[in-house]
């Protein structure tokens, strides 16, 4: 027939190796083309990839987005004010970032969490090990709670990605996650169970941590030890120092020569002076 309606459904594999995460804002349009060879292109439609028995709103908070439901406005209002401060540290440190408005998904609680987060293991899982996950190539993260040191956290690794652009960049995991967890502003235990690890001769070793272990108890030390680390570098030899070695990791320099051209000392002689510190041994040797 010359004219009539079309009717075409697709699904989107969203699980496994194709996992998409929940907040991506997917754009689609039909192409068609019948036997005569005559093509035809829809009109571009738009869908945000959300959990639809929930009722979401949304906030527009500037810089990112808040993508939530069954909480109040005002609540969530009240956080992303606070995100909004936080994030100015983050942008003095890591400079110029993308203009892209970033996306913060809120869940409510662990079942809603199960469902959302990718899985990284069941013992992961068990153990709620993760609060939340970041996907710098979409500008979302997703995480579980309405927190700001955990959006804080989340954007804070979204805004890496952004200065991490280059296909020959490898930033390790403990320079990734200890940043995020510089820029949180709630109290922190972080210090106490470094130097308990400190005191016992469990501290992981530094060269070992470019990615995040697969242990539960190693996991939580990772974090603890990340935050240490970044901690210790951007006190002991300032910020600027900081913003040169995440310019030398995206030029395609190894986490090895990265430091040694920004601090001027092996990686080695770099984590043994942040374990002097940690012993309270602020000299100063090369």
């Amino acid at each position: 027939k010359d004219s009539g309606t079309l009717h075409a459904e697709f699904a989107i594999p969203t699980g496994g190796v194709a996992f998409i995460p929940e907040g991506v804002h997917i754009e689609y349009y039909y192409q068609v083309r019948n036997i005569r060879g005559e093509h035809y292109e829809s009109q571009l439609f738009h869908l945000d990839y959300l959990d639809p028995q929930y009722n979401w709103q949304r906030l527009d908070a500037g810089l990112f987005e808040v993508l939530w439901h069954d909480r109040t406005e005002e609540a969530v209002r009240t956080v992303a004010n606070q995100v909004s401060q936080g994030l100015q540290a983050v942008s003095n440190l890591l400079g110029e970032t993308s203009s892209y408005q970033m996306r913060a998904v809120i869940l409510n609680d662990r079942r809603e969490a199960n469902q959302a987060f990718p899985l990284v293991s069941q013992t992961a899982t068990r153990g709620h090990l993760y609060g939340g996950f970041a996907y710098p190539d979409y500008d979302v993260f997703v995480l579980s709670g309405l927190s700001v040191d955990g959006m804080l956290h989340e954007m804070t690794h979204l805004l890496i990605g952004d200065v991490i652009d280059s296909p020959m960049a490898r930033i390790p995991a403990w320079l990734n996650e200890g940043l995020a967890m510089y820029f949180e502003t709630g109290p922190d235990r972080s210090e106490k169970a470094v130097a308990n690890a400190s005191q016992s001769d469990r501290l992981l070793s530094l060269r070992n941590m470019g990615a995040v272990p697969g242990i539960p108890s190693d996991v939580r030390l990772f974090y603890a030890q990340s935050w240490s680390i970044v901690d210790f570098a951007i006190e002991t030899f300032g910020s600027r120092r900081m913003s040169k070695l995440l310019s030398a990791i995206n030029s395609g320099k190894s986490i090895e020569d990265a430091i040694s051209n920004t601090y001027g000392i092996s990686i080695d002689k770099f984590e043994s002076r942040w374990r002097k510190s940690i012993e309270g041994d602020t000299s100063i040797t090369y």
